[in-house]
């Protein structure tokens, strides 16, 4: 809301509080004054209900006029005159209460209602002008608060006043004077709002009964004015009532009947505020059957509490809060779905009716009480036959809004939901909403998010079931099934597309079925042809953090789970409409874009990487976090006091001199070890910025990287620098060896710390020993790229950033806490730091640590003795452990991901051939935190598979990551299946480029990383990476794909290994050549006479002369072709 609507509200809320403060303190004075005449003998009940025809007359008169006034005039300027009337009328009734004349009071009272009845229409109808969409039914809530409020308030005070004025009423009248005048000063920041009708002609008194007849074409709408009507009506009585029940079964004061009506007051106030809330930007009708079935237990309640002040009052206040739940739904319903031109005429026709009964109803309690001599107690349960009554008929009537409000009992106690985007569902016509399938619950979650009615498509099985089939009956729920014959499919099909031409929403779950691997499934075309030639819009709508919850298949079953946390944490994100010739492979493209746009909304609480490690490590004391080779094992407990009684030492090292907040980094040289995860964890806690520096990089690329992140301090250990021979000790700052700074801890600091690991609760640990305040988006650390292109970059991350990808890669391996990873890459490497480190530490498993990826001997024994589940690596490392290492000593891995270069068939098949379970390629960069696409186990059961990996590509987006394929030369996106550009969205995509915001700025397009790839997207959602756009050559104005190359090479050879690389170096005629270096001999034109055979174009097949015998690759420390050490050495060659 922006501030002058805030402004506006808020002098509206101040103006409504001090005039129903001022109806009701005046209306209870001369109330009061009457029922002290009754009990004098001078007056009777006849003139009590006169009291409320006086102020209910003019609705039933005027209301045409006032809401024809509301739709011509501005709103605000209507409320502003209405205050202004209000201070004449209060002036005759400061007149008259000190004259103590009641017969000119209740003209007074009539004219007050006059006031009333005009300020109405416009007070409810400006809400709709004043707030947004979503703030309605919250807005509607605050509203009745206050007037609920005011009347309490009005209440109390009338009672105080009249008591404290034994001798005469000048202390009444001056007070309502004075209150109208604050009244009508709170109005006048209200700012001016546009006319919303041109109507000219002057409606009649019987206006209001056509405009009834109107309202009555629309079902719905019809039944929520019945329902208003009903609760003033049953208001209106109750406080006349309430005054009756005081003085005759409880024999309260004036004072003390004030107090009593106050209860109802603050329940009214509570359910009102209460309702706002918990429609969470939208109407909820399923508020209102709560709202009357309470009404009806809590005044039944009253019947049998008539002896008992303190029950009454607690009855009172619970009828209140029963008749919060069901005023603001019907109040934001009218508002909301009243034509915009016919609001005020339609609030004006609603306030007829209301008070008509209002009217009614003081004849009724007069018949009843002043006639048939019932008692005021007796009333009260009458009522409560009357509000059962209307309960079972609306839900009669609607079945729809009895299942709502059981479903909104049911979702709202075990999820708490966050809607985004609602206001992207048509108000009114027919559309198409298309979700993705995680749970089953998923329906429910979407009828407790949206107010208009939904109707779904279900799985026949299910609907057909015997509880469920009653309800989706009522829901008007199509039943369909893949096994379905066709002519059931179509006429399901037909039956979704008639309900949308009927002005109806329909949605449809388009995967056909329950994911049960974590990820998006592909979309069946179905929903393509529910909308052929509608014209309705499509709405894209993901369900996120669903996957996870007991309803879901997450951790290989339904249901036998225990929640995570109850309330459960789901967002509902609905995304703008599409046209109806939208393909289903482009709205599956969109719900993974929102999908990306979801994550980046959940909670903050747990994205600090180091408090989140308290948290889990509280959660698992006991277990063991991580082992190393140097023969380390260390529980969670144990490791949370090193890194803590670490960092003590290392805030020693922090630079006081700088401000506070400027980042300071620290340096890291040691190899993915026990130490090495204590130096990161502990620099964090000392409020450091941990960098892992590359120990296989050249000298100069690690002096760049020292100087770009002002390093001073490196940690590092004697073995390690001894085994690293470097040349110049002096480009890492100062080395500081953890040999001399372990023996500084106490052994008092490390008794305190241990005492406090084990006793205290995980949030005084984070006050007592994190010495930064670190937000989400600040900086976790700084790695370099591996530079196989040019000069490495340093990509900065944020904990958000990594906390994201761990959170996607936990959800997509279904971690639980008996797994291990193995941890063989270096923490410089993004995959090694993000996957090895942080995914184990902070989901409650384990790691394994050994620091040479290629020592496959010890890696096979470490694979065994440890149980490792699960095995991250690189397809160069593969090979050796295919040749070293012994099926048995794999037999409890569940998962190999490899990454960092593409996974040869040959590569893959040979492992699954040896260990019997097939390598998954995913995809990734630095820059990505580093997962963005990954190829995931297939599912298979009797009731069907679902495919999660297809050998060649680098499978789909992760959870909360969003890919699009565009050409490199306009950024248009692509169609399915077609080569380009690949973009990559996400909250895992970096904060940016370390002191380069000019190299960051080209690599990010709204919020898209420019990934530099060739990819393509197929029909099913796999992402296929062809090359990266700086492994192709512009020859002859053509551009000639490196790796496609490569593979025709490698398959005319049939070579098992990578034996040709091709690269390119500059040429005078055609701007570049093609080179391909061998690590074997073979012979060339046979083989590049295969390569025209199959049909490679001439252009790219390399010169005989351009192919060079070499010993080895260069390769970079993490296990990736160095490119640009290959492009020197063809450059040599060549010359």
């Amino acid at each position: 809301m922006s501030q002058s609507r805030k402004s506006d509200f808020r002098a509206l809320l101040v103006a409504q509080f001090f005039g129903a403060l001022n109806d009701n303190l005046f209306k209870l004075v001369v109330s009061l004054l009457v029922i002290r005449q009754m009990l004098s003998g001078e007056g009777s009940i006849g003139e009590l209900v006169l009291i409320n025809i006086c102020f209910v007359a003019p609705y039933i008169l005027f209301s045409s006029y006032a809401g024809y006034f509301a739709d011509v005039r501005a709103k605000s300027q209507m409320i502003k005159f209405a205050k202004f009337l209000e201070i004449v009328v209060m002036a005759l009734g400061c007149f008259f209460l000190i004259e103590e004349n009641t017969y000119a009071l209740l003209v007074v009272l009539f004219f007050m209602g006059c006031q009333s009845a005009l300020l109405s229409p416009a007070k409810y109808g400006i809400l709709p002008e004043i707030l947004e969409i979503d703030e309605i039914s919250e807005g509607n809530g605050y509203l009745e608060f206050w007037t609920f409020v005011a009347i309490l308030a009005g209440t109390a005070l009338g009672g105080v006043l009249l008591s404290a004025s034994p001798g005469g009423m000048l202390l009444p009248g001056l007070s309502v004077l004075i209150i109208a005048l604050i009244g009508f000063g709170a109005s006048l920041p209200i700012k001016r709002t546009p006319v919303c009708s041109e109507k000219t002609s002057v409606p009649s008194p019987l206006e209001a009964v056509y405009d009834l007849f109107e309202i009555g074409k629309n079902k719905n709408l019809f039944l929520v004015v019945l329902g208003i009507s009903f609760f003033w009506s049953v208001g209106a009585l109750y406080q006349l009532n309430i005054l009756l029940f005081a003085k005759n079964h409880l024999l309260l004061s004036d004072a003390q009947t004030s107090l009593l009506i106050a209860c109802l007051g603050v329940g009214v106030g509570i359910g009102c505020i209460t309702a706002g809330k918990v429609s969470a930007g939208k109407v909820e009708l399923g508020l209102v059957p709560l709202g009357a079935f309470g009404l009806s237990f809590f005044s039944a309640a009253l019947f049998f509490t008539k002896t008992s002040v303190v029950l009454s009052a607690l009855a009172l206040t619970l009828v209140g809060v029963s008749v919060g739940f069901f005023i603001v739904p019907l109040n934001s319903y009218l508002q909301e779905y009243s034509p915009e031109d016919r609001r005020g005429s339609y609030i004006g026709a609603t306030n007829f009716a209301s008070f008509t009964g209002v009217l009614l109803f003081s004849f009724l309690l007069l018949l009843i009480v002043g006639v048939l001599k019932f008692s005021s107690a007796f009333v009260f349960l009458l009522v409560a036959i009357a509000s059962l009554a209307s309960a079972v008929y609306s839900c009669k009537v609607m079945p729809e809004m009895l299942l709502r409000c059981i479903n909104w009992v049911m979702v709202r106690t075990l999820y708490r939901i966050k809607v985004v985007g609602a206001e992207n569902i048509p108000k009114e016509g027919g559309a198409l909403l298309v979700c993705n399938h995680v749970s089953y619950i998923d329906a429910s979650l979407l009828m407790a998010s949206f107010d208009r009615p939904v109707r779904y498509l279900m799985y026949r099985p299910i609907y057909e079931a015997r509880f469920i089939n009653p309800v989706a009956k009522a829901l008007g729920v199509i039943p369909v099934a893949g096994e379905d014959s066709a002519k059931a499919k179509v006429k399901s099909l037909a039956t979704a597309k008639e309900a949308i031409e009927n002005g109806q929403i329909v949605c449809i779950f388009a995967e056909g079925a329950l994911t049960r691997i974590g990820n998006m499934l592909p979309f069946r075309k179905g929903l393509e042809r529910i909308v052929k030639d509608t014209g309705a819009p499509i709405i894209p709508i993901c369900l996120d953090q669903v996957w996870g919850s007991i309803f879901s298949y997450s951790k290989g079953r339904f249901f036998w789970k225990l929640p995570k946390e109850i309330p459960y944490r789901v967002s509902v994100l609905v995304g703008k409409a599409l046209p109806s010739t939208t393909a289903a492979f482009k709205v599956r493209e969109a719900i993974q874009e929102l999908s990306a746009e979801a994550h980046q909304l959940r909670s903050d609480a747990d994205k600090v990487l180091h408090r989140a490690f308290i948290k889990t490590a509280k959660a698992n004391k006991f277990k063991i976090a991580l082992s190393d080779t140097a023969g380390v094992e260390l529980s969670y407990l144990a490791l949370l006091k090193k890194s803590i009684l670490f960092s003590k030492v290392l805030s020693q090292l922090k630079d006081r001199s700088r401000p506070d907040g400027e980042e300071q980094m620290l340096g890291i040289l040691l190899p993915p070890s026990a130490m090495g995860v204590i130096s990161n964890m502990a620099s964090l806690f000392a409020g450091f910025v941990p960098i892992n520096l590359n120990y296989t990089a050249s000298s100069e690329a690690q002096r760049l990287a020292v100087e770009r992140c002002g390093i001073r301090f490196t940690i590092s250990s004697r073995q390690m620098v001894e085994k690293l021979a470097l040349e110049d000790e002096n480009i890492f700052g100062e080395l500081v060896f953890v040999e001399d700074l372990i023996p500084k801890v106490s052994a008092r600091s490390a008794l305190a710390v241990s005492a406090a690991c084990l006793l205290f609760p995980r949030r005084v640990l984070q006050r007592l020993y994190v010495s930064k305040r670190r937000e989400p988006n600040d900086l976790a650390t700084v790695l370099f790229s591996s530079g196989s292109t040019g000069v490495p970059k340093g990509v900065m991350l944020s904990h958000s950033n990594i906390a994201s990808n761990v959170e996607s890669l936990f959800s997509v391996f279904q971690l639980n806490s008996e797994d291990c990873i193995l941890g063989v890459l270096p923490l410089f490497h993004s995959l090694g730091l993000t996957g090895t480190m942080w995914l184990p530490l902070l989901s409650g498993a384990s790691v394994a640590f050994h620091p040479n990826p290629m020592d496959a001997t010890t890696i096979g024994e470490v694979v065994e003795s440890r149980k490792v589940t699960i095995f991250l690596s690189t397809p160069t490392f593969l090979l050796s452990y295919i040749r070293r290492c012994k099926p048995e000593q794999f037999s409890s891995v569940r998962y190999v991901i490899v990454g960092a270069e593409k996974l040869q068939e040959r590569v893959a098949k040979s492992f699954e051939k040896k260990f019997g379970l097939l390598p998954l390629e995913g995809y990734g960069c630095t820059e990505l935190s580093p997962v963005a696409m990954l190829n995931v186990q297939n599912y298979q059961s009797s009731d069907g598979k679902q495919t999660g990996n297809k050998l060649g590509t680098v499978g789909h987006p992760i959870p909360g990551v969003a890919a699009k394929v565009v050409d490199p030369d306009s950024f248009e996106e692509l169609s399915v299946g077609d080569e380009g550009l690949l973009l990559v969205k996400g909250p895992n995509v970096m904060l940016g480029y370390l002191n380069d915001p000019e190299k960051t700025k080209s690599v990010m397009r709204d919020g898209w990383y420019v990934t530099g790839d060739i990819a393509s997207i197929d029909r099913d959602g796999f992402v296929s990476i062809t090359d990266r756009l700086s492994r192709f050559s512009k020859i002859a104005g053509e551009m000639v794909p490196h790796v496609r190359i490569e593979e025709e090479i490698q398959a005319a050879l049939k070579a098992t290994e990578q034996v040709v690389v091709v690269t390119a170096v500059p040429d005078e005629k055609k701007g570049e050549k093609l080179v391909v270096l061998s690590s074997v001999v073979f012979d060339v034109p046979e083989t590049f006479k295969k390569l025209s055979e199959q049909g490679l174009p001439n252009l790219w097949i390399p010169k005989k002369e351009n192919v060079f015998v070499v010993e080895k690759f260069p390769i970079l420390g993490t296990g990736k072709l160095d490119l640009k050490g290959l492009k020197s050495l063809a450059t040599r060659l060549s010359q």
